[in-house]
């Protein structure tokens, strides 16, 4: 199950994506809710968009009052996401890398956006390779 309610508890106080559909329904990150056998809210809206043939237009990031929008362009064909962890022994940094596919459909554009301040730290192009496959969502792909 996806969470469609911006106002639930589970997510406020929380550095979480957003996602616009193309029918203009909104889903929030809930990752590691109790009760849900998937605890990754990507993976639950891949599925979620897989079986229904809802479609991403968008996706936001957002910790507290701050929100990040437009940083990507709208309707694009594919959308990635994902959590990193860098560290040394004197600092750990975690990062939300947020993605898509550009013209080239071996090429993605990533932008790393540190969190929970949700500054963007690093934007890059990428080969498909590279990333984890099923952190891609590819819209218009629906499962029958």
């Amino acid at each position: 199950m996806v969470c469609k309610d911006k106002n639930d508890p589970f997510i406020q106080d929380k550095p979480i994506w957003f996602v616009t559909l193309k029918t203009g329904k909104r889903i929030y990150q809930d990752d590691g809710r109790p009760g849900e056998e998937v605890s990754s809210a990507w993976l639950r809206l891949k599925e979620y968009c897989d079986r229904t043939g809802e479609e991403i237009e968008t996706i936001g990031l957002k910790f507290r009052s701050h929100i990040v929008e437009n940083f990507l362009p709208r309707n694009c064909s594919q959308f990635y996401f994902c959590k990193s962890i860098v560290g040394n022994m004197e600092d750990t940094k975690e990062f939300y890398i947020v993605g898509h596919r550009s013209g080239n459909p071996n090429v993605f554009f990533r932008y790393w956006f540190a969190v929970p301040e949700l500054e963007l730290v690093k934007s890059e192009q990428t080969n498909r390779s590279a990333l984890f496959e099923e952190a891609i969502i590819i819209n218009g792909k629906r499962k029958v």
